[in-house]
């Protein structure tokens, strides 16, 4: 064999060797195939679902704040459906505002219309509709009151609002409510109204209406200045 020939087998060899070991894969590629196979690397990191915009039904006229909707677990109508809720004033807050924006009625006349609209009035709403009417009201005019506290069906703590009122007044407002409160068993402040007519007469006449009454009209005379 020639120099020539050996010397070609030689490069020959060397190219096939390189060739070889530049096509061959790496063995940190191979290792890592398996492994992401086999899902040990950490899985991507959960987002949380975005709420699901909320329809309007037909007929709402303006945007409204509901409560999501209870889903069947296989579908269907939902098990809770979603429900408006309330925005904004309540009707009786606008029911007191109405009246308290009236141009055209007096104070005392706002009064009487908001003392004859709590019964009315849901639960929440009786009290302060009593303070604002109370407030209203003055002592020249208290027979827009006057029915409305001695009236034993008057609801809950509006009747002890009027009654907390009457005891601020003056005697010739007081005394005379606080009897034809006293006079009515079937009032939730009878008996109350009875012991303060005691404490500010300094009598204890039982019912004795027609001596309380006496006793009322002597009292109020002796505070009369003379003449």
């Amino acid at each position: 064999m020639s120099v020539r020939k050996a010397a070609v087998l030689v490069l020959l060899a060397i190219v096939t060797v390189c060739w070889w070991f530049l096509a061959a894969p790496r063995g940190t590629d191979t290792a890592a195939a398996p492994s992401a196979t086999r899902g040990d690397s950490s899985p991507p990191a959960l987002l949380p679902p975005s709420p699901a915009p909320v329809s309007k039904l037909a007929g709402d006229t303006a945007a409204t704040v509901r409560t999501p909707a209870l889903p069947q677990v296989d579908g269907g109508d939902p098990v809770i459906p979603s429900v408006p809720l309330e925005t904004g004033k309540l009707p009786w807050e606008k029911t007191i505002d109405a009246t308290l924006d009236d141009k055209k009625a007096s104070d005392a006349e706002k009064g009487r219309r908001l003392l004859e609209t709590i019964p009315t009035m849901p639960v929440e709403g009786r009290e302060t509709a009593a303070e604002k009417a109370i407030a209203l009201i003055p002592d020249a005019a208290y027979r827009h009151a006057s029915a409305a506290i001695t009236n034993p069906a008057m609801f809950g703590t509006s009747v002890g609002v009027l009654y907390a009122d009457l005891m601020n007044r003056p005697d010739e407002v007081r005394l005379p409510t606080l009897l034809a409160i006293a006079r009515n068993p079937e009032h939730p402040y009878a008996a109350s109204a009875r012991d303060n007519l005691n404490l500010i007469l300094g009598k204890n006449l039982g019912n004795d209406w027609t001596g309380w009454d006496a006793a009322i009209r002597q009292h109020l005379a002796a505070k009369k200045p003379p003449g």
